[in-house]
C-alpha cells in the first residue's frame, strides 16, 4: 500500500472514530441520563394510572429484568448483527416507551412500555457504546469510556430540573411528548449519521493503533475455557457477583431518587434539582476512574 492510500485510510479511521465517540456520548447521555431522572415522573404516573406508589415503582423492576434478558441476547449478537442496527432498535424502543407513557392510563400499559425501555437501555447503553469505543479507539480507551458516564451525569443534571418544571408548568402529557419525541429523534439521527460498524467492515483499523508500542493493543485472545470450566474459578464468580452487589443499592437509589428526596420534605421541583446535584458529584468520580484505569490497567 502506498503512503497516500495509507494516509487516506488513517484519515478515514480518525473521522469515523471521532464520529462514533461523539455519537456514543450523545446517545448514552440521552438514554441513561433519562434513566437517572425517570423517578421525576412517578408522582404524575400515580395520578395518571390511579395506582399506588409501589405499583408504579414496579416499572423499574420490569425494565431492569428486561435489560438483564436483552443484555444476554445482545451479547450473543454483537459480532453477528451490525451495531448500527442494534442501536437503531434501541432508539426506536426509547420512543415507543414514551409513546406508552403518553397514551397509557393503566399499569398494564406502563409495564409494557417498561419492556421497551429495558431493551433501549441495553441497545443504546453502556454495553453497546463501550464495545464501539474499544473497536474504534486504540489509545486512552478508559478515559474515553468514562466520558460516557460523564455525559450521562451531565445530561441528568440538565434534564432533571427541566422535567420537574415542565411537569408543573405544561403537565404530564406535553412533558412526555417533548422528552420522548425530541430526544428520541436526536438519538435516531445520531445512529444514522455518527455510528459506524466494526472498522474491518470498511477495511480500516482502530484509530491510533499504529502509534501503540510493539505488541500493545493486540486483540484479546480468549483463554479457551468453557463456561463450565470458568465457573470453577474464583475470578468468574468475583466478576459476576461483585458488580451485581454494587448495582443493587445503586439502581435502587437511582430508580427512586425523586421519591427519596420528597420523603425529606422537598417539593417536586427541588427534588429534581437534588437529582441534578447528585449527578454533578458523579462526574468527578467517573472521570477520575477512567483516568486511573488508563494509568494502571
Amino acid at each position: 500500500m502506498d503512503s497516500t492510500a495509507s494516509v487516506n485510510l488513517e484519515a478515514e479511521s480518525k473521522k469515523r472514530a471521532q464520529k462514533v465517540l461523539a455519537g456514543c456520548i450523545i446517545i448514552v447521555g440521552i438514554e441513561l441520563g433519562t434513566l437517572c431522572v425517570l423517578s421525576n415522573y412517578i408522582g404524575a404516573l400515580c395520578e395518571q394510572t390511579g395506582a399506588e406508589l409501589t405499583q408504579v415503582a414496579l416499572m423499574f423492576s420490569v425494565f431492569n429484568l428486561t435489560s438483564a434478558f436483552v443484555g444476554l441476547v445482545v451479547s450473543a449478537l454483537v459480532d453477528r448483527v451490525p451495531m448500527k442496527t442494534i442501536m437503531l432498535v434501541g432508539a426506536v424502543c426509547y420512543i415507543v416507551f414514551f409513546a406508552f407513557l403518553y397514551a397509557g392510563s393503566s399499569l398494564v400499559m406502563l409495564y409494557v412500555g417498561a419492556l421497551f425501555f429495558g431493551a433501549s437501555n441495553v441497545c443504546t447503553g453502556f454495553a453497546v457504546a463501550q464495545s464501539l469505543i474499544t473497536w474504534w479507539h486504540a489509545r486512552n480507551v478508559g478515559k474515553k469510556i468514562s466520558i460516557l458516564s460523564v455525559a450521562m451525569s451531565l445530561f441528568a443534571m440538565a434534564l432533571s430540573p427541566i422535567i420537574a418544571n415542565l411537569l408543573t408548568v405544561v403537565g404530564f402529557k406535553t412533558t412526555v411528548l417533548l422528552n420522548g419525541g425530541v430526544l428520541g429523534v436526536v438519538m435516531l439521527l445520531c445512529v444514522v449519521f455518527l455510528i459506524s460498524n466494526k472498522p474491518s467492515t470498511y477495511g480500516l483499523v482502530p484509530y491510533e493503533s499504529e502509534r501503540l508500542p510493539e505488541g500493545a493493543g493486540q486483540a484479546y485472545e480468549p483463554s479457551g475455557l468453557t463456561l463450565k470450566q470458568a465457573a470453577r474459578t474464583f475470578s468468574f464468580w468475583a466478576i459476576l457477583i461483585a458488580p451485581a452487589l454494587l448495582m443493587v443499592p445503586a439502581n435502587g437509589f437511582v430508580s427512586n431518587e425523586a421519591i427519596i428526596f420528597q420523603s425529606y420534605g422537598f417539593d417536586a421541583v427541588t427534588s429534581g434539582s437534588m437529582i441534578s446535584l447528585y449527578n454533578g458529584f458523579c462526574i468527578v468520580w467517573v472521570f477520575l476512574y477512567g483516568t486511573i484505569s488508563d494509568r494502571i490497567g
